[in-house]
């Protein structure tokens, strides 16, 4: 049996509905838009990253003592065949995992209080000084003249012991010298 043409009186079910040919309709939607915006920022995320990948191969062939190892560049090919919101969940697993060992790290190995002593007086001297610092809004600036590796053992400071402390400092400076530009 042969279809319709589609017209108002029986197509007014599904007003959206466009009539291609005679065995195919498309809807006109948001979520096809949707559904595209997202394959195409997936596509281009995964392209992205694969030539990240070919780039840190390259840059290991090039140059093997730059510190490339192959390790990188398997969590980078594991990256790439990730979608985006794949690619999210990760993150949020690993920051999780990160918090988890920090805390166990912390429990076993409690902050020495010489060292926050010491970070303690060092922030005070910032804090305390005739005037503000130039750059000191920005963190990277913050840390620089805090200098917290004369203080802290370099593992821990990488690891992040001592990242809340410090980001307290930064905050209350900043609020004791907003910047004023």
């Amino acid at each position: 049996m042969k279809k319709p043409k589609p017209t108002m009186k029986n197509n007014s079910l599904y007003p959206n509905t466009k009539y291609v040919n005679k065995d195919m309709y498309m809807t006109d939607n948001k979520n096809n838009q949707v559904i595209d915006d997202t394959l195409t920022r997936n596509e281009k995320f995964k392209k992205e990253r694969n030539e990240r990948v070919k780039n840190l191969i390259k840059l290991m062939e090039s140059k093997p003592f730059i510190g490339v190892v192959p390790e990188v560049i398997e969590h980078e090919k594991h990256i790439a065949t990730l979608t985006i919101a794949e690619y999210e969940i990760f993150l949020n697993e690993q920051e999780k995992k990160q918090k988890k060992f920090l805390n166990e790290y912390i429990e076993k190995n409690p902050l020495k209080p010489e060292v926050i002593n010491k970070l303690f007086d060092v922030f005070e001297e910032l804090l305390n000084g005739p005037k503000r610092k130039p750059m000191m809004d920005s963190f990277i600036s913050f840390t620089h003249e805090l200098n917290p590796l004369l203080y802290v053992d370099e593992y821990e400071y990488n690891i992040g012991v001592y990242d809340e402390l410090i980001k307290s400092f930064w905050v209350r400076y900043n609020e004791k010298w907003p910047d004023r530009r």
